[in-house]
């Protein structure tokens, strides 16, 4: 009596290899200076689970009730770079968007807590974005509306000056990849903020962002 012995293949598993995170590279101090001036900027990363899109309100956390908030303009990376010189820069980009970041003020004070400060989620809140090669920067204006108080700027004449060399500044420290997005801190008036405060951003009259804390 013979036996057929089948042959066992074993095939090997398959590893599903997750698509990498997005960096969110954040750029304080940043608006009033061209060039740019390295010792006085200040660079920090948010995670992507920060985000908060679709005008959704903020809720005030158990962890801190000290907030305040930010206007940022928001540039997403189009192409993969690295040590990217100046006359390249802005190949690397098409869209903008605006943003409100949040703070935990108390939190920023200790050593502990300075990246939880800006890390919590919702911290983000992100407009729609925009092409770039559609906008006038020489004929823009921005409001920010905080309650009953409207704060306007026209100040963006050296925008792309400044994304530029940002990214380049950006790229000899970390790979910049499709779809990080670096924030560039405006020349808006940091906001203290509380239950039942509403903002709002307009960009040339429409209302592009609005975030209500609840």
């Amino acid at each position: 009596m013979s036996f057929a012995v089948k042959k066992l293949l074993i095939q090997p598993l398959r590893v599903g290899v997750k698509k990498d995170l997005m960096k969110i590279i954040v750029f304080e101090n940043i608006f009033d200076k061209i060039p740019l001036n390295t010792e006085h900027i200040s660079v920090w990363f948010r995670p992507d689970s920060t985000l908060s899109k679709g005008n959704k309100p903020f809720y005030i956390p158990e962890f801190s009730n000290d907030f305040s908030a930010q206007i940022f303009l928001a540039v997403k990376i189009s192409k993969l770079g690295k040590n990217i010189g100046i006359n390249f820069a802005d190949r690397y980009y098409s869209e903008f968007a605006f943003a409100i970041c949040l703070k935990a003020n108390d939190l920023a004070k200790t050593a502990q807590g300075q990246n939880w400060a800006i890390s919590f989620d919702g911290a983000t809140a992100i407009s729609n974005f925009f092409e770039i090669k559609d906008i006038d920067f020489q004929q823009i204006a921005v409001e920010f509306y905080y309650n009953d108080e409207i704060y306007i700027t026209n100040n963006f004449e050296n925008f792309i000056n400044k994304i530029n060399q940002t990214i380049v500044y950006a790229s000899k420290f970390c790979t910049l990849k499709m779809g990080d997005l670096l924030l560039l801190k405006s020349n808006f008036d940091t906001k203290n903020i509380k239950i039942g405060d509403t903002m709002s951003i307009f960009f040339n009259k429409n209302k592009i962002l609005e975030q209500k804390i609840k």
